[in-house]
């Protein structure tokens, strides 16, 4: 219990944002709203997200590499919302664009998260994946534009303030557009000898991920329980 203590005084954002992710979590099973094709891709990294956030945070408390975690849930989020986009798209040729890039992306990420593994012997050894890491944020911040570029061509949604799809891309599109640009400095950092201190900065992509999260979180409180629509 001391660890956790002592991890929480030093980085209380980050159990923040674990326990913040059981909101949205709540309120989209009350409100049905997974039953929704794009949203069950949410459902499940958001359910997903809680429980890596809570095992990585008991990893780092005993001092225990947890770069696998982080590496993995890269792949992990990526795969999801991408199925998320892809259901969100009503372009048959934007659908293909998304499956084709992602599935090389898979391919690549896969590959570059076994090579990160370093000795099978110890944890100790794991490195955090860059580029696959700031690649998906230039792939997320393409898919996401091009959601918005089908929105206002087609003019589909009525209201864009209420809708989810069109308030959580605003979400991750805050997220990416951050972490775009805070992966690359990160790769720098973390082989500085010795360790070089950025300090608020070094946090910046935990608090726009809070911030995505509440925005997801608001998206859903005025959801239509079990609503028989598309979602999109």
């Amino acid at each position: 219990m001391t660890n956790y203590l002592n991890f929480f005084k030093a980085y209380p954002i980050y159990i923040v944002g674990a326990l913040l992710t059981i909101f949205p979590v709540l309120l989209m099973w009350r409100k049905r709203a997974y039953r929704q094709k794009p949203f069950f891709f949410l459902f499940v990294f958001l359910c997903y997200k809680l429980v890596n956030d809570l095992v990585m945070i008991h990893f780092a408390s005993f001092q225990i590499n947890n770069l696998f975690l982080n590496n993995l849930n890269m792949l992990v989020r990526y795969v999801l919302f991408s199925c998320m986009y892809y259901h969100l798209y009503s372009s048959a040729a934007y659908r293909r664009l998304l499956l084709r890039v992602s599935i090389l992306f898979s391919l690549l990420a896969v590959a570059e998260i076994y090579v990160s593994l370093g000795s099978l012997s110890t944890s100790r050894d794991n490195t955090e994946v860059q580029f696959t890491s700031t690649l998906e944020c230039v792939l997320m911040i393409c898919w996401i534009l091009l959601y918005y570029y089908e929105v206002m061509r087609t003019l589909r949604i009525t209201n864009l303030l209420a809708s989810p799809p069109f308030l959580i891309s605003a979400g991750l599109l805050m997220f990416y557009a951050v972490y775009a640009f805070v992966a690359p400095v990160m790769k720098y950092v973390n082989r500085w000898e010795p360790a070089l201190d950025i300090g608020f900065m070094h946090f910046m992509p935990v608090v726009f991920e809070v911030g995505c999260i509440l925005i997801i979180l608001f998206s859903f409180v005025n959801y239509p329980r079990d609503p028989n629509g598309s979602g999109r």
